[in-house]
């Protein structure tokens, strides 16, 4: 279970490593860090080693899209470029929520989606609640073909639970390869995702 905690002056809870972390102006810049943490910057320097291979385009994304959120109705929004380019669409999911979501242009994967919360509450979880974000967050990652993932890290927002996942290979845990999900709080269902650490690093290990 995550550590307990308080809400913090910017209006979220924060739970796991890094329980006293705050950004400020006043902390000197230190060496980046050699593993894509939470708080890294060196995604932001690295080549992807997580996509497959290949290129899809436009149409095959969109299905793709569709396919990832279980139905829907989407628009192309066009292609994002980044060091991983992306093809991007929005409109709403199967329960009719407004939703985003970007596809990978190289093997055709989702990096990041998020649809509409609306309210919930904005006070620390308690200990039934959190278990109940964590398995909720988990079995949708089982859903999704991301197995042997533990929760290592949460977040709690007015409304949003953060919960980041890294996968597990010979008990090890390979906190390089983040994936955060999003829980809405007040009806406790998968609301968005962030795959990119785990496309940027997720490979497996000898």
């Amino acid at each position: 279970d995550f550590p307990t905690g308080s809400l913090d002056t910017e209006g979220y809870y924060a739970s796991g490593e890094g329980d006293d972390y705050k950004e400020s102006e006043d902390v000197p810049d230190y060496p980046t860090l050699i593993y894509d943490g939470p708080f890294s910057e060196s995604v932001e320097k690295a080549e992807p080693r997580g996509l497959p291979i290949g290129e899809v385009d436009e149409n095959t994304a969109l299905q793709r899209a569709l396919s990832f959120l279980g139905g829907g109705e989407l628009s192309p929004t066009g292609l994002v470029e980044g060091t991983i380019a992306t093809w991007g669409f929005a409109g709403t999911d199967k329960e009719g929520r407004a939703v985003e979501i970007e596809i990978t242009r190289q093997g055709g994967v989702p990096l990041w989606m998020m649809a509409e919360v609306s309210g919930g509450p904005d006070t620390p979880p308690n200990v039934s609640d959190t278990a109940a974000y964590k398995s909720v967050a988990k079995a949708w990652l089982d859903g999704h073909g991301y197995t042997n993932m533990e929760a290592t890290y949460a977040q709690y927002y007015a409304g949003t639970a953060v919960l980041n996942f890294a996968p597990v290979q010979d008990d090890v845990i390979l906190y390089s390869d983040l994936i955060k999900v999003y829980v809405g709080r007040e009806a406790c269902t998968v609301i968005g995702m962030d795959a990119t650490n785990y496309l940027f690093s997720h490979v497996q290990r000898e």
